[in-house]
């Protein structure tokens, strides 16, 4: 069930983090270099807090659409069902107060993480260009 999730999702959050990485600038990346830094220090300091909003991003993406992606979890469930599939066969006995408490709860939860994903990738896109001239910075040793 997870590599059938897997092969689903991922072509979704490499989109998102591919889009954010063909807006990156390689001339930040190519001053580290040029300052004799290793390939893990750069990556670790200039390229990682560029994607991080993206990486977010399409975490998020990612576990709302496995989450909501009941079709492909019905189709692969295996011997141990996930949350979703166990409430459908509960449901089809005749719903529940249970049932529709954790409808409720799981509802509230997406939304929340889907809303704070959102505030912190707009919080982080207004403060990522100061943000990558100081690591910049820190890695020349200036």
């Amino acid at each position: 069930m997870v590599a059938g999730q897997f092969s689903y999702i991922v072509s979704i959050a490499t989109l998102t983090i591919a889009a954010r990485l063909k807006r990156f600038d390689v001339t930040l990346e190519d001053a580290a270099f040029n300052l004799a830094r290793r390939a893990p220090t750069v990556l670790w300091t200039v390229t990682l807090p560029y994607l991080k909003p993206a990486l977010i991003g399409a975490a998020a993406i990612s576990f709302l659409m496995s989450f909501e992606n009941f079709n492909t979890t019905l189709m692969l469930v295996g011997s141990d069902p996930p949350l979703t599939v166990m409430m459908y066969g509960r449901m089809r006995e005749g719903a529940s107060p249970v049932l529709n408490a954790v409808s409720l709860f799981l509802m509230i939860a997406s939304a929340l993480i889907a809303s704070r994903a959102d505030a912190a990738f707009r919080n982080h896109h207004e403060h990522i260009s100061g943000a990558l001239a100081v690591n910049v910075a820190r890695v020349c040793g200036l």
